[in-house]
């Protein structure tokens, strides 16, 4: 987006100030063991690539397959049921329906990882830069997530995963590399992840942002006047 406005107007400065989160309101509890679950959280709908996540969880063998906690409602639901009973992974699949924020908080860094496919909707709908991501990496949560759209720019490496958008054979390694991390190579992940969210998406660091455009642009238009 940055390089589009420069190419409609190369002489005007951008700024590019990131969309911050509260970091008081998500504690970071990095955790050495997890509970080898899955867990996704927003609307069950066709952009937030579910399908292939179930496509990607029956490619592992069944010994290997992580339970899924959908997080969350939305029009896909009957779909995804019925693609789950189709797939043979019912069992593993578990709708818990909306949970209240205080529940993610409380709960997310029990999980192997947070696993959001993003990708594009038939009629073009997409996420730009989910905050589910953001939250994740601040609460001490493993993401696995799409090279799509702000995903990739939220996670580099040694943060996190990042797979093809619409590609579960990629999506399903990722999940079984997530799994073979050892207690060193997770926490070194979580921390770094934690780091990254503090420098670039808290609340505090986009304000500072702000207001030092927003002082730069002052001075500027003082000069010019």
């Amino acid at each position: 987006m940055c390089n589009q406005f420069l190419e409609l107007a190369p002489n005007h400065p951008v700024h590019i100030v990131e969309c911050g989160i509260e970091l008081s309101r998500y504690p970071f509890h990095p955790r050495q063991h997890h509970n080898g679950r899955l867990l996704f959280v927003g609307r069950l709908t066709e952009k937030k690539g579910l399908v292939d996540l179930l496509q990607a969880i029956a490619l592992l063998p069944d010994d290997e397959r992580p339970d899924l906690d959908l997080v969350g409602d939305g029009e896909q639901k009957s779909l995804l049921v019925a693609l789950a009973n189709q797939l043979g992974i019912a069992e593993q699949v578990h709708f818990l329906g909306s949970r209240p924020s205080e529940w993610i908080i409380d709960n997310a860094s029990h999980y192997l990882a947070l696993c959001t496919p993003f990708c594009e909707a038939r009629d073009g709908d997409r996420d730009t830069g989910p905050v589910v991501v953001k939250e994740a990496m601040a609460l001490g949560l493993p993401v696995i997530c799409s090279n799509f759209m702000g995903c990739k720019e939220m996670i580099v490496e040694g943060t996190g995963l990042l797979v093809p958008p619409k590609d579960p054979q990629s999506l399903a390694a990722a999940i079984v590399k997530t799994y073979s991390l050892t207690i060193s190579q997770r926490m070194s992940q979580l921390d770094k992840a934690r780091t990254r969210v503090t420098r670039l998406y808290s609340a505090r660091s986009s304000a500072k942002k702000l207001a030092t455009a927003i002082e730069g642009n002052d001075q500027l238009q003082g000069a010019t006047l």
